[in-house]
Order: structure tokens, then C-alpha cells, then sequence
């Protein structure tokens, strides 16, 4: 392991320490409010869970700060493993890293943070832009998005005003798909994950455009269009 991956490996190793040490901070406050308000203790035992997982956490992340980089970079290993059982990426969802990759391999970036409101669209332009049935799609923040690779190989297609669809001009994977009225925001292609993201797809949208030689055929709510609270973009509280 080169001095550099390793310097990153600790530096990565000391951030997520004091992101859980905020969390802590920030559930603390939440319990205390909550104990002010005479909540159920239901929702009161839930937090002292999270509450414990943080501490318990906190406590192993600390312990490993003075190991070799070997065991550090096994702490790593284990905690990303940790991360996608789905009860603690639930939790902890901030703190997981995703990796993605289209085809060729040409391209690879990395999600640092969830990825929220997945769906399956059936709209005519999902479904010739990815040659499928549907298109499967979440949303990303902007500022979540790390490139590995190949940032140089995307070219945009503007499938839509304001809307450019982005793709790798080697293979043709679609990536994502960029706003002009929510520049944080990103359409994210799920099919190109190399993780499991942990969330599921809540509903699928444009119903009344799929294929006619496909049918739905789960449970999930169908709109003709997109739900009112839905379409996209939509500023969300904690994106502002």
C-alpha cells in the first residue's frame, strides 16, 4: 500500500470518526426534545438504539486509529460490509460509499451518500435512450458524485429543454442525467452501480407510455404520469 493510499485510507478513517461524533451530537438533541415533548416510548427506545450503534461505533472506529494500515484498511473492509446491512445504511446512509461503472469500464465515480427517490420510468424516451423497457432511476446530489475515471469520456444528449442526458461516448452506458433548474441534483442510471444501494424503487411512472410487450407485474403504485410531490426537479428541505 503507496504512503498516499494510506494517508487517504486514515484521513478517511478520521472523518467518518468525527461525522459520527456529529451524529451522536445532533441524536442527543433530538432526545432531548423529544423527552421534553413526552413522546411514546416506542419512538424513545428507538433512539437510544441509533444512540448505542453511534456510540458503539464511534467506540471500534477510535480503537483501530492506532493500528497498522493493514488493520486499518481491514476496518475499512468491515465497516463498508457493516454499512450495507439495510437496518444500518438506514442509519448510516451518509456515510456509505457506492461504486459505479458503465460497460467498457472507461468510466467510474463513486456516490458518497444515498440515493433517494428510486423509480422505474416507462416514458418513450427512457425506454429508446436505454434500450429497455424501463429505465430505473434515483436521485443523487451533485456534490455526492466523486469521479475515479473518465469524466473526459461523458458526452450530454438534451432529450429534453433543460434536461441533457448523460452518456459514455465509448460504450454508450447511460450515467446520469443533469438539470438546469436543480444543478445539485442528479438523475441517477441505477443500472450501473456496482453496490446495492440499499433503498428499492417506490413506484413507476409514464405507465400509460410502457412498452405494449411488457407488463407490470409487481405491487408497486402505477401513475400515468409522475406523482404531483414528485415531478422532477423538486427542491427537497435539506437540499436548500
Amino acid at each position: 500500500m503507496s504512503m498516499a493510499t494510506a494517508a487517504e485510507r486514515t484521513a478517511k478513517l478520521q472523518a467518518s470518526i468525527e461525522a459520527q461524533a456529529k451524529k451522536l451530537a445532533e441524536l442527543k438533541a433530538k432526545k432531548a426534545k423529544m423527552d421534553a415533548r413526552g413522546r411514546s416510548k416506542e419512538k424513545a427506545d428507538e433512539r437510544r438504539k441509533e444512540t448505542r450503534r453511534l456510540v458503539l461505533l464511534g467506540a471500534f472506529l477510535k480503537s483501530r486509529m492506532d493500528a497498522s494500515e493493514d488493520a486499518k484498511s481491514k476496518t475499512l473492509a468491515g465497516l463498508d460490509n457493516f454499512l450495507k446491512r439495510p437496518e444500518e445504511r438506514a442509519l448510516f446512509g451518509d456515510f456509505v460509499t457506492l461504486r459505479a461503472s458503465c460497460l467498457c469500464q472507461g468510466i467510474a465515480l463513486e456516490i458518497g451518500g444515498e440515493i433517494r427517490d428510486m423509480l422505474f420510468c416507462h416514458c418513450s424516451m427512457c425506454r429508446k435512450a436505454h434500450g429497455t423497457a424501463f429505465r430505473a432511476r434515483g436521485r443523487v446530489r451533485t456534490t455526492d458524485l466523486r469521479w475515479v475515471r473518465g469524466e473526459d469520456l461523458m458526452r450530454f444528449y438534451e432529450s429534453s429543454p433543460g434536461e441533457r442526458r448523460g452518456f459514455c461516448s465509448v460504450c454508450g452506458s447511460n450515467i446520469f442525467t443533469k438539470f438546469d433548474a436543480k444543478p445539485q441534483e442528479l438523475g441517477f442510471a441505477l443500472g450501473i452501480l456496482d453496490d446495492d444501494p440499499g433503498n428499492r424503487p417506490l413506484f413507476h411512472v409514464f405507465a400509460g407510455s410502457k412498452a405494449p410487450w411488457y407488463e407490470i407485474s409487481d405491487s408497486l403504485p402505477q401513475y400515468e404520469t409522475v406523482p404531483p410531490a414528485y415531478a422532477p426537479p423538486v427542491a427537497k428541505p435539506e437540499d436548500d
